[in-house]
């Protein structure tokens, strides 16, 4: 028997929660609801892992923090510096660095993860119900793979 193909997601991309990453991954959540970053910038955010949270020293314009993004083409210093101003808007002067390597905590891979669950639970109230379950069991009814959506209420937070 194969595995489910939500777990068929390559060992390099799966989450391995960091401890900046609940923060960032925060971060990225006040941005994207504010609307404060678009295309490439957002995408910047989305896709990179901060690294290191240097505090602001005395004197200096700006905190440095340092971010690692696995596409050097999101590597951009217009899209950079977008995400500095949207950072600088929540209140944190920061002069980002940016590196390329792997990435194993993002904003991104947060929310997929957190979208992931959503369906399974989906899917798990779906087949759950008395209903569905009564129809698989006297007439071999079966779900179409796929057919089972999550969907938020009107009106709910985060769609």
């Amino acid at each position: 028997m194969s595995a489910p193909a939500a777990s068929a997601q390559p060992a390099e991309r799966r989450l391995v929660p960091t401890e900046l990453g609940e923060a960032w991954h925060a971060l990225a959540e006040s941005l994207i609801d504010r609307g404060l970053l678009t295309g490439i910038a957002r995408e910047l955010l989305l896709q990179s892992q901060l690294l290191q949270q240097a505090e602001q020293e005395a004197g200096a314009a700006q905190a440095l923090w340092t971010i690692r993004v696995e596409s050097e083409t999101l590597n951009h210093e217009g899209s950079r510096k977008r995400l500095e101003g949207a950072l600088a808007e929540l209140g944190h002067a920061v002069l980002l660095r940016i590196e390329c390597g792997r990435v194993v905590d993002t904003p991104g891979m947060r929310l997929a993860k957190a979208r992931a669950a959503e369906q399974e639970r989906a899917e798990q109230t779906f087949t759950g119900h008395p209903y569905v379950q009564a129809m698989m069991r006297d007439l071999g009814a079966q779900p179409v793979a796929g057919s089972i959506r999550f969907t938020r209420e009107p009106g709910a937070q985060g769609a």
